[in-house]
């Protein structure tokens, strides 16, 4: 994980908290440091952070100061996190926020917020114990949002598997696609976006199919929007009442999947689910979800009652899948 830190020179007691806080800093975490504008926008481009750890106010005070900052490292623009250090630091867009005492604290309207006392100014912490902490919260950031950081590699794997889940049949799966999708695999996120999405059941079922090993998915802890709600299955329901369900509330994995399976099963009535969906007027959502069914299942149009559309409303369906996990 490579950390930038970023604070104002003018301010002393900053330098000596960074300079101390990344000597401390345990090991997976790199650090580099910047102590104004021009070069932060250097590093970033030389070092290519996964987080800018913003100290304080930015020198210039009110710029913005991910303005113009490219790709981090994971392949996203670099996640913000901000130390309060007393000042009115505007933490709207931060992923989280680090506060050094209860009073500030409280004061803070992020719900994003951790408190970790600063060394500097109290006994009960040591440089050791805090960079531990907040490395703690860097992997809580990084653990957010995985399907922004999820690599193409990955992306396959996940949609192989769940491949794999709904034939219930490993030959409909290229092993060799498998496996060049296997050597790049960040399974870490892999696990987190299936939890997320409600079909990590579905993944370990086609992890099985598919006969192949892959690491147990180990205990994280991650920011997720408020009101996040982990999709709950829809026993029994039809592929009409799954496309309403996604009509008002919006697509997400699981239910591609529900609607998937229920696609690929042969007691499936096709011209009755057409004369379903032109009396509830949800023939072109549905055509339009079929596009994104075969993006996230890799299933073909052999599997679809009528041809898949990419028009504006794919797009917008893309688009949500992504910001129901978008916190900033």
């Amino acid at each position: 994980m490579r950390v930038l830190h970023f604070y104002n020179r003018d301010v002393p007691q900053l330098a000596m908290y960074v300079g101390q806080l990344v000597n401390a800093m345990p090991e997976g975490v790199e650090c580099r440091v910047a102590d104004n504008v021009v070069d932060m926008r250097n590093e970033c481009g030389r070092f290519i952070p996964d987080i800018i750890h913003q100290h304080g106010l930015p020198p210039g005070g009110d710029e913005e100061p991910l303005l113009g900052v490219g790709q981090g490292s994971a392949g996203s623009r670099p996640r913000l996190v901000i130390s309060v250090h007393g000042q009115a630091v505007d933490t709207a867009k931060a992923y989280a926020v680090i506060t050094r005492s209860p009073y500030e604290h409280s004061r803070q309207a992020n719900p994003r917020k951790e408190m970790v006392r600063n060394p500097l100014i109290t006994t009960t912490i040591c440089f050791a114990e805090a960079a531990q902490t907040i490395a703690a919260v860097y992997q809580r950031v990084m653990d957010s949002c995985p399907l922004l950081l999820m690599n193409r590699q990955t992306r396959l794997a996940l949609a192989l598997m769940i491949k794999a889940a709904v034939c219930g049949d490993k030959r409909w799966v290229d092993s060799y696609q498998f496996e060049e999708a296997l050597a790049g695999t960040d399974f870490r996120r892999l696990y987190i976006y299936a939890e997320q999405e409600g079909v990590l059941d579905i993944v370990y079922q086609g992890i099985d199919i598919l006969e192949t090993y892959a690491p147990e998915k180990q205990p994280t802890d991650n920011y997720l929007p408020e009101g996040y709600r982990v999709p709950e299955a829809m026993p029994g329901a039809t592929v009409a009442e799954m496309v309403g369900d996604i009509a008002a509330n919006g697509v997400c994995l699981l239910r591609l999947v529900e609607m998937a399976k229920a696609l690929y099963d042969d007691r499936l009535d096709e011209e009755a689910l057409s004369k379903e969906l032109d009396k509830e007027k949800l023939k072109p959502l549905f055509q339009s979800l079929l596009q994104v069914l075969s993006e996230q299942t890799l299933l073909t149009e052999g599997f679809m009652p009528c041809p898949p559309l990419d028009n504006q409303t794919t797009l917008r369906m893309r688009q949500q899948l992504v910001s129901r996990q978008q916190i900033c």
